[in-house]
């Protein structure tokens, strides 16, 4: 026996006009899978995932954290230009379930939320983008030490590297070290990027991580 298909619940908070119809557009092609709401209007049942518009470093994390906190949201991605800027939005990644590209076509819009609506974390830059990080690695999580994959995972969270020896009980420098050694083998030249990958290859999250003293 087939299922009821589901629809999609999705809404825009804080969105640009123009952004609000432009998905509005390429939903309307799917009105069946999709329905574009407001939070305004209280949609009965809430809203599955909610596109939070980020334009680079700071633009929009107001929105991205009501939107964390709104108890009427189940999931929440983030919709931006720069996905290599938006990696640096490090407030509550633990529970944001994408980042997805303006750039997608309707198709890879529709997918990429019909995945994060399954509970899936999406990283999608679209076909009309350039690959997200060009040069990282595919994956040398086999060859990071224990100290380079916690460092990584606390970099995630957007703490200084004083912070991070403090949490670690290591000096500043040894941080600074592991930082470096960790770059080169996943093929990071900044802390996005640094960021990213730790997002795309699941490492621990760094408040799950023991402190380690040298």
């Amino acid at each position: 026996m087939v299922g009821t298909p589901v629809t999609i619940r999705v809404a825009l908070p804080g969105a640009d006009e123009l952004v609000v119809r432009g998905v509005a557009a390429m939903l309307a092609s799917l009105p069946d899978q999709f329905e574009l709401v407001t939070l305004r209007t209280q949609p009965p049942g809430g809203v599955d995932i909610a596109l939070v518009e980020v334009q680079g470093v700071g633009a929009g994390a107001t929105h991205l954290r009501r939107a964390l906190n709104d108890p009427r949201i189940r999931r929440v991605a983030i919709y931006t230009w720069s996905i290599e800027a938006a990696a640096m939005e490090s407030t509550g990644w633990g529970r944001i379930h994408g980042c997805l590209s303006k750039s997608l076509r309707t198709a890879e819009l529709a997918d990429a939320l019909r995945s994060i609506h399954e509970g899936q974390f999406v990283v999608a830059a679209g076909s009309r983008s350039r690959p997200v990080v060009d040069s990282i690695a595919a994956d040398p999580r086999a060859v990071l030490t224990t100290r380079e994959e916690e460092v990584l995972a606390r970099i995630a969270t957007g703490v200084s590297n004083a912070d991070i020896a403090r949490q670690m009980g290591v000096t500043v420098n040894s941080v600074k070290s592991y930082i470096k050694s960790a770059y080169a083998k996943v093929g990071a030249s900044s802390r996005s990027q640094a960021v990213l990958w730790v997002l795309t290859h699941e490492l621990p999250a760094a408040a799950q991580t023991e402190a380690i003293t040298e």
